[in-house]
């Protein structure tokens, strides 16, 4: 702590650090300054770097974003030709301070020497439409500066390859060991050069993306293009672009969520900003009431995520990433025909469309836990194969390997509700839809639970061994009553699963904070008796590892 406190008085009594960022230090407890002034290096997530906008080496401010983009653009250079200037697209969400963050880091690519490419008039963009520029205009690479569905007060840094693809943890991880100590990010000296920033058109890209995402469509056809349809943007990029965009392909009677549909950095308006949880959805609810309307669609804030919901017998059915993604692929798998299909899906998402694929001669390609994975598989499969879907049991998925290497909001969006009419045309409902596909391959019962955990040593990394190792040594062979056929750790995921005769339950540990993630996928039984037995392993396993005491 002694150490921590010098860096603190270090950042206190520095001639760069301005005058807010001094106050908020002053009001920092122990805890905070143990997190934002660790003098480990940043650590790339699931989806980049992300953390609270504050001082320190680990917060999200100025400082922290200039040294991030100077590794940043150090590794695309090491992987280009000598010397050649480098194009790189810089772009960022509705978060406070995104556009003093985009201005921080495109000082830093000119002053390396290179171009920086951004929106005109430093407006927001969706992070699907950033991988979709850098893909389609050869740009060397992209810096995203969002945080996604993440709290408020967070802000974060996402990094492209030329394809539009987040870079692997290999790739990150040598960015990481390229750079100095934390120490060095409060004296480095740019020297931008402001001839080397160029502005988009936006006009020109958004019209040039409208036409490429028409044609995700697999019956393009004016029927039920009437339907009611709620949107909500919460506050994010996508709250007037998908509005005009379904206006192109024809959709007349969307009715939008008027306090949820502006560019608001507070979000004052969306308490949530996770389609996932079901409180996100309150105030759609309320306008879907007031005018009679039983679809509900909704994109976070840099739209990548997005999310269905669906009202049956006076009830809300919010559909999840495993049931939009088996959705999407019997649709179109039924619909139209392909060369060599494959799906692309994550070790934790639903084997349904494994089913779904054998029955079409398509096949299944299995990725880690995160979509920066999909997105580079999608680079090596589509050489030679035709994608069908991309998706992850968390809400977002890509119907098109032409477009980008995102979860697309856009492209979902435009897919689900054809799909939507056509249900429409057989007098039956999205829900009843994907209750067929059950009829024809099997129930399943997926579920997903974060379960965090009280961690006790300096160190809860090595909790979390000690944990895995504890559920691989206790030789279960049987768990709440169900038969153990399967215990299996993948050391390139580090994702432990235990198999029984109808499914697995599969553990991950979160890489940047102490929680464990359960992820069940149970088939053979009616719904009502597989979500029990899920319930069963999950208490009996919460119980041998003592969860419950977080």
């Amino acid at each position: 702590m002694d150490k921590l406190r010098l860096e603190v008085e270090r950042w206190l009594n520095h001639p760069n650090v301005n005058w807010e960022l001094k106050q908020q230090i002053k009001e920092l407890n122990e805890s905070e300054i143990q997190e934002l002034f660790s003098l480990e290096k940043p650590l790339f997530g699931t989806a980049g770097v992300r953390n609270k906008m504050a001082p320190g080496y680990h917060g999200m401010n100025v400082f922290s974003y200039a040294y991030l983009t100077q590794g940043y653009v150090k590794y695309i250079e090491s992987i280009n030709e000598p010397k050649r200037q480098l194009r790189f697209l810089v772009a960022r969400d509705t978060r406070k301070n995104g556009g003093l963050f985009l201005e921080t880091v495109c000082d830093v690519i000119t002053s390396m020497g290179h171009l920086a490419y951004v929106f005109d008039d430093n407006q927001p963009v969706s992070t699907p439409l950033v991988s979709h520029v850098i893909f389609k205009y050869g740009f060397s690479g992209g810096i995203n500066i969002t945080a996604s569905h993440n709290p408020k007060d967070d802000n974060g840094f996402k990094v492209y390859d030329h394809t539009g693809a987040q870079l692997l943890d290999t790739q990150t991880n040598q960015l990481l060991s390229d750079l100095p100590c934390v120490t060095s990010m409060l004296d480095l000296e740019l020297q931008p050069n402001p001839k080397f920033v160029h502005t988009l058109d936006n006009e020109k890209v958004y019209k040039n993306y409208f036409r490429e995402l028409k044609k995700v469509l697999v019956i393009n056809n004016n029927n039920f293009k009437d339907i009611k349809v709620v949107f909500s943007g919460l506050n994010g990029t996508s709250v007037c672009l998908m509005q005009r965009f379904l206006k192109y392909l024809g959709y007349s009677n969307i009715i939008s969520v008027e306090e949820q549909n502006w560019f608001d950095e507070n979000f004052e308006n969306a308490p949530n900003l996770n389609p996932e949880y079901k409180d996100t959805w309150i105030l759609a609810q309320k306008y879907a009431k007031k005018n009679n309307a039983k679809l509900i669609i909704m994109a976070d804030p840099d739209a990548d995520r997005f999310a269905i919901a669906e009202l049956n017998n006076n009830q809300w059915h919010y559909f999840s990433g495993n049931e939009t993604g088996a959705i999407t692929a019997y649709y179109k798998l039924n619909h139209k025909v392909f060369k060599s299909p494959y799906i692309v899906s994550t070790f934790v998402s639903t084997y349904l469309v494994n089913k779904i694929a054998k029955r079409y001669g398509a096949f299944v390609h299995r990725t880690n836990v995160g979509f920066k994975y999909i997105g580079q598989a999608i680079n090596e499969l589509s050489q030679t194969n035709e994608l069908v879907v991309g998706f992850e049991e968390a809400i977002g998925l890509i119907t098109s390997d032409k477009l980008n290497r995102e979860k697309d909001a856009y492209q979902a969006a435009a897919l689900l509700l054809e799909i939507a009419r056509h249900c429409k045309e057989q007098n039956i409902t999205l829900l009843d839809f994907y209750k067929r596909i059950l009829s024809e391959f099997g129930e399943y019962f997926n579920l997903t639970i974060s379960h965090p955990f009280k961690a006790t040593a300096t160190d809860w990394k090595e909790e979390i061994k000690a944990l895995f190792n504890q559920l691989i040594n206790a030789n279960l062979t049987e768990v709440a009553g169900f038969k153990v056929v399967k215990v299996h750790l993948d050391k390139q995921t580090n994702i432990l699963e235990f198999g029984f005769e109808n499914g697995w339950v599969k553990f991950r540990f979160s890489g940047t904070e102490p929680k464990l993630k359960f992820y069940f996928d149970l088939t053979n039984g009616t719904r009502e008796a597989l979500e029990k037995q899920a319930k069963k392993i999950y208490k009996f396993f919460v119980n041998l590892l003592k969860l419950n005491k977080a």
